[in-house]
């Protein structure tokens, strides 16, 4: 994932090319035209595997909120919940670890008549 922020001063030189400039590792000077822009890139880097949750869709959200239950259906350690709209909105939970559920059937009673 990459998003950019705004900065207070030039922060990021960047430059466009349809390689007619060749290789971009021999690329010096003043080829390709370089900017300066007022844009820091945040730069995410994800590693590793999607879990199986249900639901897979969720319902609507209510001012950027969304209020329900999901089932993760494995044990995972820093598990996150991504979420987009196809409209360019999205979000990314907090990261959470998913242990099985365990009972103590001594400890349980059952409800009195």
């Amino acid at each position: 994932m990459c998003e950019a922020a705004y900065a207070y001063d030039y922060c990021t030189v960047y430059g466009v090319s349809d390689s007619n400039n060749g290789d971009p590792l021999t690329w010096s000077g003043t080829t390709p035209t370089c900017w300066s822009i007022y844009i820091m890139p945040e730069i995410k880097l994800w590693r590793g595997r999607e879990v199986t949750i249900t639901p897979t869709s969720s319902g609507s959200f209510v001012n950027g909120v969304w209020t329900g239950t999901v089932a993760v259906q494995e044990e995972a350690e820093d598990v996150c919940l991504r979420a987009a709209d196809g409209s360019g909105h999205k979000g990314v939970s907090n990261s959470f670890d998913v242990t099985p559920v365990s009972y103590d059937w001594n400890t349980i009673s059952s409800p009195q008549t």
